[in-house]
C-alpha cells in the first residue's frame, strides 16, 4: 500500500521545512525521516489516499512530460572529479554537496545539489537521489554509483565515472578537431574543382580553338570527362541524391543500419579506427560497472543499451545468450568480427586464473592506449595528405590546362 505524507519541522537555522513525502509502509516513512528525527520534531500528517494518488500522478507520470535540468558535460565532470576528491580525503557527502555548491556557481547546480541533499537527509541512498536527474546523469553512471555505494566505493565509483566520461569528452575533442581540419580543407579546395570544369575547361579550349593548336592527348581526356560531366550532370546530381537518400531511408530500418553499420567496419582505415574505439570504449565500461559490483550479465545488458551500433548489439545479444546458456565468457566471444583474438586470449587466461576484474582493467587501458594512439597518428597524417593533395591537384591543372597553352603561344606546338 502506499502512504503520501505532509512533513513540517524546524531546521537548524530555524527556518520551517515543508513538503511531501512517499512510502509504501509505516517503517519507510520512519526509516525516511530516521537522520531528522534525531534533530528535530518532524510533524507528519497522513494525506487522503484519493488526494495521495492524485499526487503520486502529478509527481512521478506528469514530472516525466515536463523539462527536466540538466547538467552540462563540463559541469558534468567538474561535479564527478570535486566530489570523488572530497570524498577521498575524509569528508561526508552532504557536506562535500555543500561545498560544490560554491564551486559551480550556477542557479540550476545550486538547485539540484539542494534537492539531493535534501533527498540526502531523507535517508535516501545517494544513487536514488541522482535518479530523479537521470537527464543529466547517464544509466552506466547511476548503476555504477549505486553498486559503489552498496560496497561502500562510492569514491572509486566516482573516480572511474569521472575516467570514462573524461575519455569520451577527449575524443569528441580528437573528432571535432579532425572534421574541422577536413572542413577547412573541403571549403578551400572542393570549390576549384567545379570551378576547374564549369569555368575553366570551356575557356581553355576555345583558346586551343583560336590558336590553331591540337590538343595534347593527355589534356584531351581530361576535357572530354569534363564536358561530360557538364552535359550529363543533372543526371549524375539526381543519381547521387537517390543513392543518398535510399542509404538514409535504409538506415532507419534494422536490416538496413546493421548493414551500412557493417559496411563501415569493413572499410580499410576507418573501419579498423570504429572497432578499436568500440573496444576501447566496451573494455572501459564493462571494467567500470564489473569492477563496482555489478553481475557480468546485467553489466553485458548495459553495455548494450549503451551502444548504438546494430552490428555490436547484434554481437553482444548472442555472447549474453551464450553466457546464459551455460558457455564460459572467453567462449562467447570466439565467433565475434569486432573483438580481437588477443582480448578473448586475455579473458580465457584470466578465467583459468580468477583475476577477471584485473584483466578487464589492464584491457581497458590497453585499448583506450592503443585508440588514442590510432587517432593521433590519423590526426598527424591528416595535414601531409592534404599537402599532397593540394599539390597534385595543383600540378595536375599546370600540366594539363597551362603547360600545353604557354607551349602553343611561345613555341607553336
Amino acid at each position: 500500500m502506499k502512504f503520501w505524507y505532509r512533513f513540517k519541522y524546524i531546521n537548524d537555522s530555524g527556518k520551517t521545512q515543508r513538503g511531501v513525502v512517499f512510502a509504501r509502509h509505516d517503517e519507510d516513512i520512519m526509516y525516511q525521516f530516521y537522520f531528522i528525527k534525531k534533530r528535530h520534531n518532524v510533524e507528519l500528517i497522513p494525506l487522503n489516499p484519493i488526494i495521495g494518488e492524485i499526487y503520486h500522478f502529478l509527481t512521478t507520470t506528469m514530472f516525466k512530460w515536463l523539462p527536466q535540468p540538466k547538467l552540462s558535460k563540463k559541469q558534468l565532470m567538474t561535479f564527478t572529479k570535486e566530489l570523488y576528491s572530497l570524498l577521498e580525503s575524509g569528508i561526508l557527502l552532504v557536506d562535500a554537496l555543500h561545498i560544490m555548491k560554491s564551486l559551480i556557481r550556477d542557479k540550476k547546480f545550486t538547485k539540484m545539489m539542494d534537492n539531493i541533499i535534501h533527498s540526502l537527509q531523507m535517508g535516501n541512498p545517494f544513487s536514488s537521489s541522482l535518479v530523479q536527474y537521470n537527464t543529466s546523469f547517464p544509466n552506466e553512471y547511476l548503476i555504477s554509483v549505486k553498486s559503489g555505494e552498496k560496497v561502500a566505493k562510492l569514491a572509486d565509483a566516482l573516480k572511474q565515472n569521472w575516467e570514462l566520461l573524461d575519455w569520451l569528452e577527449n575524443i569528441k575533442k580528437q573528432t571535432r578537431l579532425i572534421g574541422n581540419s577536413l572542413l577547412m580543407f573541403l571549403i578551400f579546395s572542393g570549390p576549384l574543382i567545379p570551378m576547374t570544369i564549369y569555368l575553366v575547361t570551356p575557356k581553355v579550349i576555345v583558346l586551343f580553338r583560336k590558336l590553331r593548336t591540337p590538343i595534347p592527348s593527355y589534356s584531351k581526356v581530361v576535357f572530354d570527362a569534363a564536358l561530360w560531366f557538364v552535359k550529363y550532370d543533372t543526371i549524375i546530381f539526381l543519381s547521387l541524391g537517390f543513392i543518398i537518400a535510399i542509404l538514409v531511408l535504409s538506415s532507419l530500418t534494422k536490416v538496413g543500419s546493421k548493414w551500412i553499420n557493417r559496411l563501415i567496419i569493413e572499410l580499410p582505415i576507418i573501419g579498423y579506427i570504429y572497432k578499436s574505439y568500440m573496444v576501447a570504449k566496451f573494455t572501459k565500461v564493462l571494467t567500470l560497472l564489473f569492477s563496482n559490483g555489478v553481475p557480468l550479465i546485467r553489466s553485458l545488458d548495459l553495455c548494450n543499451d549503451i551502444f548504438k551500433s546494430p552490428v555490436f548489439r547484434s554481437e553482444l545479444r548472442l555472447i549474453i545468450k551464450n553466457i546464459k546458456s551455460g558457455k564460459a565468457f572467453s567462449e562467447s566471444f570466439e565467433k565475434s568480427v569486432i573483438f580481437p583474438h588477443f582480448m578473448i586470449k586475455m579473458i580465457q587466461d584470466a578465467e583459468y586464473e580468477g583475476n577477471l576484474e584485473k584483466k578487464l582493467e589492464s584491457l581497458s587501458k590497453l585499448y583506450t592506449n592503443q585508440f588514442r594512439f590510432y587517432i593521433m597518428k590519423l590526426t598527424t597524417y591528416l595535414d601531409p595528405i592534404y599537402i599532397i593533395l593540394s599539390f597534385t591537384f595543383i600540378a595536375g591543372l599546370y600540366f594539363i590546362y597551362f603547360n600545353p597553352i604557354m607551349s602553343a603561344v611561345l613555341f607553336g606546338v
